[in-house]
């Protein structure tokens, strides 16, 4: 049997951070989003922080598996999107996986080292569409989510999320 490594979601501050080329992408995308994954409640807040484009999403509005597709979703037309779940102890950040030619999967790396392969869209309906990846050297230079930020040049985002 599968060990759940994610804590209970309603414990997580979750957000999306991004940076697109068109204003209104955000909008279009979030909006065309929610017409085609309908079981998910529609996120339509977010904010301009810079550069950075941040979506809150709350656990009770996006599940698990819906907060990472959504971020990858997001990364198309040159857009770069991150999925960010926070919390006291052991955070998280997910990126796209960019050498995956189907795009359909994620890694998501907890401020303790754990580095888990997501798997999109299974993970729409099984919050353990993962697996851990052991003896990866994969985001190996992120320590934390802090860091992560401050690494992709979006420390006002940290500010803000904090």
């Amino acid at each position: 049997m599968k060990k759940e490594v994610f804590a209970q979601e309603h414990t997580y501050q979750r957000y999306i951070i991004g940076k697109f080329q068109n204003a209104d992408f955000v909008e279009k995308m979030l909006k065309a989003y929610g017409e085609l994954c309908v079981d998910s409640p529609q996120i339509t807040g977010y904010e301009q922080v810079g550069a950075w484009t941040i979506i809150p999403c709350d656990a009770n509005c996006i599940g698990r598996g819906a907060f990472l597709d959504l971020m990858s979703w997001l990364c198309q037309d040159g857009g770069q999107a991150f999925a960010i779940g926070i919390r006291e102890e052991n955070s998280y950040i997910a990126v796209r996986d960019i050498d995956n030619p189907f795009g359909d999967t994620a890694f998501v790396k907890f401020d303790d080292g754990t580095v888990l392969l997501w798997y999109l869209p299974k993970g729409l309906v099984d919050d353990m569409a993962y697996d851990v990846l052991e003896d990866t050297n994969i985001l190996q230079e992120v320590e934390n989510h802090e860091m992560f930020l401050t690494m992709i040049g979006a420390s006002e985002v940290l500010e803000k999320i904090r």
